[in-house]
Order: structure tokens, then C-alpha cells, then sequence
């Protein structure tokens, strides 16, 4: 059984520390109290009186305490909860036993969840740089520890959740609820590879819906949706028969416990008819996020999709919180012969098969289903109409019009997770993921060796896992 661990002190809110310990055990989790000693800590209900400018206070129940401070080993959790209200936060009247929440809070449970009191992430200059919400009176405090107040009930930034006050907790808890099934959830395995050794099959959609069609700007686009919370945009890459369903099901289904996600096909592929070019596809992008009143998104994007996501954190700077970029088009190259092959492609059962071999590292991984199911989708009517017609030659000059400037990268300011398969034939990591590390103001990178250029098919649990961090990191 997972644990999340809850800090309380004498003088606790009864409700905001009741509250939390019983959903997450509701969620099946164990939720562990801690406190300076092993005791009942005296909790207490607060109430306000029009009458007067400060709240009363009367006792409540006692909450029996299961580890101390001292005791705790923060691996052994994956969330930290801290309720509110005067005495569960640090005591300065005690200050050798103040470092104790310092010690916790620095070394930080191995999840990403959090509801903690702002005062004691303050002390600690644990809310320098973070978003939070804070209760009124506190607001100034908050602001003089380096934090930015959000009027808002509830606020997530990265690892932190926060409440403004007693109306907050089942806001929270749910929030800390999402975000750990997310974590547990167990990663990418329907109807694909998710190890070496295992057989690609035909890809499915995963808990993505069967999408709808919205008009951006006159024009049909598909787009899908699932989840709920901050959203994130997956943007499929260019090979031929590739819908953001068939691209990104699984995966969108893995994020969906904690994100709102959205999946557009681009113009040219599945149902969505349009103009194309990295123009286009950028203006159709922020088209979709319009008609969908989305005002800020994390975007991940594959192969050509990844190019379309950092021209879009240098159209909007201000709506973009971070870029996820896989095996990523985005900057000048030679033509690489394997994606020169790619927009060649031409339908028959052979090109599916080489097709599938180029794009994955370990051909006897490809199922005959999979090949069946490429080929189907290359010989749909409109879209095998609209790639012939997409990449003709030279197409040299396709990767010149997906590539930014060096001034535009460089101009990118938003954190960029880079992720490349070591084989990869089609965007090599040497063309690619190393020459943006030189140019990217805030970036880093993982490369999965063993991988060509399909690692949401190849490395599926480890790339969710990457992305949940990544993305929790900088919401």
C-alpha cells in the first residue's frame, strides 16, 4: 500500500486535518500523522465571529500520532500533507525543534503531491520562485518569502498543491487524489511494446474518445479529449497514416488521471482538412486551443508534432508552460535518408513493413497486425491523397520550413524535455536533440538507447514516467 504522510501539531484545524487523512485512507492509501512527539496532539475548530476581526477557537478531538518527525523516512512516501491553522506549522518558541519540519520538507517525500501549510515552506525558502494560494491575512507573508499569491482557491505548481482557507480541503484532496492514480498508473502496455522482446501489435486508442470535429477558421479539425486538469496538448509527428488517436491513445490515457489532454489531428491527416506547413499547423494548433478556451497548456510533441510544439512556445510565450520535444524536428538538418524515405512512401504491404522497420529499432518486434493496420490506415482515401501531395521533392525544403531560427530557439524561455532514441534513423540524435542542447535556454534531455524513433512505442512506461515528473515539475 502506497503512504502519504500527514504533519500535524497541537492546535491543528480539526477539519483540515480530518479531512484529508480519511479520503486519501477512503483512496486506499495509508496515511501516516506525524508530529514532534509520539502523543495525541490536541486539535481545535476555529470559527469567525462578524462580531470581532479574529476567528474563536475551541478544543476538538485528539489525533493519535503514528511516527515523529524524527522517525520519518521520506522515501518511504509519496506525498506530504500539511493542514492548516495556527500550531501545526513551525514553533518559534521552540526553535530546537523547528529544524525537524526543515529536514522533512528539504529532503521531500518520493511522490509529487503535496498540500502543505504555507508557513513552514516559507521558513524554509521552499516557496522562493513557486505560485500558492494563501489565506488572506497571510498573503503578504507569503509574498515577502519570494512566492507569487494566486487569488484562487486551490493552486498547483509542480510538486506543490495549496488552499486559501477552510473551503479548500476537498478541492485539494482531490487534486492530490488525481495526481497520485496518475502516478501509480500502470504506464503504456495496451496493444504495445513495452519492453524489448515484446511484439508491436496493432495500436489502439486507449481510453481516448472517438473525438469530435471542431471549425477552426472554416475548417474541419478532429480533435480528442480526455481527463481533466491542467492541460497538455500531444501533437502526432508526419508518418503516413498516423492520427493523434493512433499516435497517442495509450499515453493519453496514462496522462488523463491528473491532465486535461487534447490531441488535434493536423491538417492533412485523419478528418482534419487544411492547409500545411509549420505555419499553418501552428495557427490550426492555437485555433483548436481557442475554440476549446484553453489559456495556458503544457505541449508535447513527436517528431514533426515536436517541431510544431516550440513554434508554438515562440508564438505564445505567455500560454505555454513547457515543452516536451520526442525525437524532434525544430531545427535546421540535412535531409536525413530516413525521413527522405518516410515522405516517400508510397501504400502497398511491403512499404508498411519497411515503414514500421524504419521508424523502430528492433524489426522483429512488428506484429502482422501492426503492418495491417498501417497499411489500412495509408490507403484511407483523403488522407493518403493529402501525404502524397504534402512532402513532394526536393524535401530538403520541408525540413528548412519545420526549423527555427537559432534566434527563435534561443528566444524560447519556457523549460524543453528532449527525448531521442540512440537508433533513431528518421531524426537522428545527432541532427537533432545534441545541437538544441546548445541553443535552448532551459533544457535537458534523456536518450533511450535500444530505441529508434517511435519511444512512445518502444519505451512506453519509462517515457509516461519521464513526462509525468517533467510536467508535474512545471504546471
Amino acid at each position: 500500500m502506497q503512504r502519504v504522510l500527514v504533519l500535524v501539531g497541537d492546535a491543528a484545524e480539526e477539519l483540515d486535518a480530518m479531512y484529508p487523512i480519511f479520503r486519501m485512507r477512503e483512496a486506499g492509501y495509508a496515511a501516516d500523522v506525524a508530529a514532534l512527539t509520539k502523543r495525541d496532539v490536541q486539535l481545535v475548530i476555529h470559527d469567525f465571529d462578524p462580531q470581532s476581526d479574529a476567528y474563536t477557537e475551541k478544543n476538538g478531538r485528539k489525533l493519535p500520532v503514528d511516527v515523529t518527525f524524527a522517525e520519518v523516512d521520506p522515501s518511504d512516501y509519496i506525498g506530504l500533507i500539511h493542514p492548516g491553522r495556527p500550531g501545526a506549522g513551525v514553533h518559534p518558541h521552540r526553535p530546537g525543534r523547528a529544524p525537524d519540519h526543515g529536514v522533512l520538507l528539504r529532503a521531500r517525500p518520493a511522490g509529487r503531491h503535496g498540500l502543505p501549510r504555507p508557513q513552514v515552506p516559507a521558513v524554509y525558502g521552499l516557496l522562493r520562485g513557486r505560485r500558492t494560494a494563501a489565506f488572506g491575512p497571510l498573503a503578504g507573508d507569503m509574498e515577502n518569502a519570494g512566492a507569487t499569491v494566486v487569488d484562487a482557491p486551490d493552486v498547483v505548481d509542480g510538486n506543490m498543491v495549496s488552499c486559501r482557507g477552510l473551503a479548500g480541503p476537498p478541492r485539494v484532496v482531490a487534486r492530490v487524489r488525481q495526481r497520485a492514480r496518475a502516478r501509480d498508473r500502470p504506464g503504456l502496455s495496451t496493444g504495445q511494446m513495452s519492453a524489448p522482446g515484446n511484439r508491436l501489435a496493432a495500436p489502439t486508442a486507449g481510453a481516448m474518445s472517438p473525438g469530435r470535429i471542431v471549425d477552426v477558421a472554416g475548417r474541419p479539425v478532429r480533435v480528442h479529449e480526455v481527463g481533466s486538469g491542467p492541460a497538455v496538448i500531444l501533437l502526432h509527428g508526419s508518418g503516413p497514416g498516423t492520427t493523434a488517436a493512433a499516435a497517442w491513445g495509450p499515453l493519453a490515457a496514462a496522462l488523463a488521471g491528473g491532465r486535461r489532454v487534447i490531441a488535434p489531428d493536423f491538417f492533412g491527416f485523419g478528418a482534419s482538412v487544411g492547409p500545411t506547413g509549420r505555419a499553418a499547423w501552428t495557427e490550426q494548433v492555437l485555433g483548436v486551443l481557442e475554440v476549446l478556451d484553453v489559456e495556458r497548456f503544457a505541449v508535447v510533441g513527436n517528431s514533426m508534432g515536436g517541431a510544431i510544439a516550440l513554434s508554438l512556445a515562440v508564438a505564445r510565450p505567455e500560454a505555454v508552460t513547457c515543452v516536451v520535444g520526442i525525437g524532434t524536428l525544430g531545427i535546421d538538418m540535412p535531409l536525413p535518408d530516413g525521413l527522405d524515405d518516410l515522405w516517400a512512401y508510397e501504400p502497398s504491404r511491403s512499404a508498411a513493413r519497411a515503414l514500421l522497420e524504419l521508424l523502430m529499432h528492433d524489426p522483429a518486434s512488428i506484429a502482422c497486425d501492426a503492418v495491417d493496420a498501417r497499411l489500412r490506415a495509408t490507403l484511407e482515401p483523403g488522407p493518403r491523397a493529402a501525404f502524397a501531395a504534402m512532402f513532394p521533392r526536393p524535401r530538403e525544403r520541408w525540413v528548412r520550413d519545420l526549423a527555427l531560427s537559432e534566434a527563435e530557439l534561443a528566444s524560447i524561455a519556457v523549460p524543453v524535455l528532449l527525448v531521442h532514441g540512440a537508433q533513431d534513423r528518421v531524426v537522428p540524435l545527432r541532427d537533432s536533440t545534441l545541437p538544441l542542447l546548445g541553443i535552448l535556454r532551459d533544457v535537458r534531455a534523456h536518450v533511450f538507447g535500444g530505441v529508434g524513433h517511435a519511444s512512445p512505442v518502444e519505451r512506453p512506461a519509462e517515457l509516461h514516467r519521464l513526462l509525468t515528473v517533467f510536467l508535474e515539475d512545471h504546471d
